[in-house]
């Protein structure tokens, strides 16, 4: 398990190191390393220090087959324009950004010898990811997150879930996917989760999945606290009408609409497989 960290970006108590421990067990004759890295690549100099870092740690681990390889970032972004930060451009502690794909491919080039070498490798964005990227570094699978400002901490459930049915038991992730959400219905309520996975073709299937439930957040769509309109709080019932459900707010004079929520009560996750990629551009062509 490798986590790439951004630099002075606290992680104290993270899912991913207590994912290492819940799976650091289940190896008592070893044949688990889990590695955090963290990463400042603001400039050419920085860079090279990183690969010359990372190529230490490989040629560490080299002397061992590795099965799975499962590699996290943590990382913040740009809120402007949602681009993932690299570190400190020099000496100045204030964080600078880059397109996506571009440190997805400083970050991840250095261990293509673990990740390529290993039957399967997994990645968890706790930030923004890009498609292109999946590809290019050949990832088993990939599991991102839309949160304008998403917590990792809210992914511990999912993790979990994921050391135990994919690392432990070695069922396919695609299949199991569904049971690792079932696990992690708050984390429903903070972000939608992508499940991005290669095929052979050179093709990238894309699955969203949202937490929806009939009064909260029908067909995984938010409601606002309070009417827009009239400015009631907690104002939104369901109404039937021609067989088609809406939501409208309870103030009698109001009556807004707001949105065909799901047909069925509680609660559940919904899986809406997004149009695969066959050939994604590279984001830094017009």
């Amino acid at each position: 398990m490798l986590h790439l960290v951004l630099v002075d970006h606290d992680v104290t108590g993270g899912c991913f190191e207590l994912a290492s421990e819940f799976l650091r067990p289940y190896f008592p004759s070893g044949g688990f390393e889990f590695r955090s890295i963290v990463f400042d690549i603001g400039n050419a100099s920085k860079i090279d220090e990183y690969r010359l870092q990372a190529t230490a740690i490989i040629q560490s681990l080299m002397s061992s087959n590795w099965a799975r390889v499962v590699v996290a970032i943590t990382n913040h972004t740009d809120n402007e324009h949602g681009d993932p930060f690299i570190g400190y451009e020099g000496n100045k502690k204030s964080y600078v950004s880059a397109r996506v794909h571009s440190v997805l491919d400083v970050l991840l080039s250095p261990w293509h010898p673990l990740i390529h070498g290993a039957a399967e490798s997994y990645l968890w964005l706790f930030s923004c990811g890009l498609q292109q990227a999946v590809i290019d570094h050949r990832i088993t699978a990939t599991i991102g997150f839309n949160a304008v400002r998403f917590q990792p901490s809210f992914a511990t459930h999912l993790l979990l879930a994921f050391v135990e049915l994919v690392i432990i038991e070695c069922l396919p992730i695609h299949i199991v996917f569904p049971d690792m959400l079932g696990q992690s219905y708050k984390l429903g309520r903070h972000t939608d989760v992508f499940l991005l996975m290669p095929d052979n073709s050179g093709s990238l299937a894309v699955t969203k999945f949202a937490w929806t439930h009939s009064q909260l957040r029908p067909w995984g769509q938010y409601l606002p606290v309070q009417c827009p309109q009239c400015g009631w709080s907690n104002a939104w019932c369901s109404v039937n009408m021609h067989k088609d459900y809406i939501f409208e707010c309870k103030n009698g004079q109001c009556r807004k609409k707001i949105l065909l929520p799901g047909k069925r009560p509680g609660s559940c996750w919904i899986s809406v497989v997004l149009r695969p990629m066959p050939s994604v551009p590279d984001e830094d062509e017009d």
